[in-house]
């Protein structure tokens, strides 16, 4: 069993990796940090099925970690929750894509 543990975590480790570093990343992190940290924004993020249990996960992850943040449902939002949107927020939207059929 520890075998296979450790090839997960070398796999796992390899794919991260191999994430190609370009200046989208510095982007966002320096518009996360303007809007949310000097503007006093939030960071809303939102999806829908196993996309929106990720979009929580992840809003919970920025708020215990000092970053204030909110998940935001997509039908709540289209049902007039889009007030709690406001000046310097940073929208978080998550879609995975389908998987096609042959």
């Amino acid at each position: 069993m520890s075998k296979t543990i450790q090839t997960i975590f070398e796999v796992e480790a390899k794919a991260i990796g191999n994430i190609p570093i370009n200046q989208s990343y510095e982007k966002a992190l320096d518009l996360i940090y303007k809007q949310v940290h000097e503007n006093c924004g939030k960071i809303i993020t939102s999806g829908m099925g196993k996309a929106g249990q990720i979009a929580i996960n992840i809003a919970t992850t920025f708020s215990s970690t000092g970053t204030p943040s909110i998940f935001l449902h997509p039908s709540d939002a289209q049902h007039g929750d889009l007030g709690i949107i406001q000046e310097h927020d940073v929208l978080f939207l998550i879609q995975i894509p389908a998987k096609r059929v042959r």
